[in-house]
Parts: structure tokens; sequence; C-alpha cells
């Protein structure tokens, strides 16, 4: 199975000693699979002994060309990028974490402390953990108004980033969820909810919360699963700036 991970986190700077702590957090828990080389963007493969070497490359740089586990069956790829001011809400500047991961077997465990390491890691205000063709599917929710759609499976349409009001906002929904305490809180003003929603798995960790929309990995083609998708979005308006307008 794939996964991919999207964390969405305060911009990058130079010598970004959250760089380190995510390379050791995440390869702790991929344990003997773990990213050791650095394709750059000359397509130079470089050794990462330690997170001094990452950091060190990283230095004045806004993105992590690409961390490798080099393996191509049960691959693990990260990367980061900057997004610039005029694409991200409320023209502040972010950095997005992307981690592709595929593994022959998969537990909830597993996908959870890898997107706690990630989210905490970065300092995320909000990051997702989604199977592939999961996430594809709700990629389509993303409606924007110059160019319109209809997003799959009846799913809600959600703005862009760059029409939300607030980074604390989670721009679409996974299959696990983790907010930060602050976006918890910017979450939860948004519902009649004075308290975490049962019914829905969730959890507080050191610096947020994680939220899983289902216990076995999400798979849209199950009417269940995309029920329970269905219901988070009901009960958190908020996600994906349904609150402040319609999407059209």
């Amino acid at each position: 199975m794939k996964l991919v991970c999207v964390a969405s986190a305060p911009p990058l700077k130079a010598h970004d000693e959250r760089l380190g702590v995510l390379f050791e957090a995440v390869n702790s828990i991929l344990g003997g699979n773990s990213l050791k080389i650095l394709i750059t963007e000359d397509h130079r493969r470089i050794s990462i002994k330690d997170k001094a070497t990452l950091v060190t490359y990283q230095s004045n740089k806004e993105t992590i060309p690409l961390l490798w586990n080099g393996e191509d069956d049960e691959f693990a790829f990260l990367n980061a990028r900057m997004i610039p001011s005029p694409i991200c809400p409320g023209n502040a500047s972010l950095s997005e974490f992307v981690m592709n991961i595929s593994k022959t077997s998969l537990s909830c465990e597993f996908a959870s402390k890898l997107l706690v390491e990630i989210g905490e890691s970065t300092e995320a205000y909000w990051a997702i953990i989604t199977p592939e063709n999961a996430a594809e599917i709700i990629g389509s929710q993303t409606i924007h108004s110059h160019i319109g759609g209809i997003p799959l499976r009846g799913l809600p349409a959600l703005h862009p980033s760059s029409e939300l009001d607030s980074c604390l906002v989670p721009q679409r929904l996974g299959w696990i969820n983790y907010w930060s305490k602050e976006a918890f809180q910017r979450i939860l003003l948004s519902t009649e909810a004075h308290i975490p929603v049962t019914g829905f798995r969730i959890k507080d960790t050191r610096l947020g919360w994680i939220i899983h929309t289902t216990i076995d990995p999400l798979d849209l083609d199950l009417p269940d699963h995309l029920e329970a998708l269905q219901a988070m979005y009901q009960i958190y308006p908020a996600i994906g700036g349904r609150l402040t307008s319609v999407v059209r």
C-alpha cells in the first residue's frame, strides 16, 4: 500500500533545526528502511549519515530536494518546499512537507506514529496521512473558482489554500489527521461541540491531536468509509473554508 503524508507548517529558515529533528524522528519510525540518500536539484546523490549533514546542505535553501531510503519497492521519499505567500491563507508564507511511502504491511499504529512525528517535528499547523487512491479522490474536492468542477463521490467542495482565512484551518481531511492545539481550538470554534466529538478515534499528543476518520486504511470504495469521511466534514465545517462562503 502507498501512503501520502502532507504537513502544512511555518516557512523554512536558514539552518532550520526542524529538519534535523524531522530526519531523526522519521528514521526512528522507519527503522532499517531509513532515509539515507539526498537527491539534489541536479540529480546528484548525497549520502546523509546524520541530521547535521542535512541541515548543513539545506543552509539557506527554501526546499529539501528529495530524501530517499534507497529502496524501489518499499520506498520512502520526503521533501519540503516553500509555498509563496500569494497562494497561502492570509498571504502568510508556509512550508509544505510531503512524504510518500510504500509498505507491504501497514498498521494504523504505524501510520499514526509517522503522522505525529512529522506533524510535531515540523511544528505543523495541520497534517494528514492517507492511502494514495483515497488521496487522489480527496484532491478532487479542491475547487478553484476560475476553473470550477465537481468533487468525486459526492464529497463537499473545498476552497484552495489561497482562499482560506487562516493557516490554522486545514484545507482538507485525510485518513488520519493531525491538528496542532491552536488549529484544534480554531476548528472547535466552528462547531457546537465543546469537546472532541465522539464516534471518531481521537487522541491528544504532545503538541496537538490526531483524529482517525476510520481505523482501517481509508478506502472510499467502501460505503462505510465514504460515510465516515462525509460525517467528519459535516462535524467540522471550517475544514476547507466552507463556513465563509459556498464553493462553486
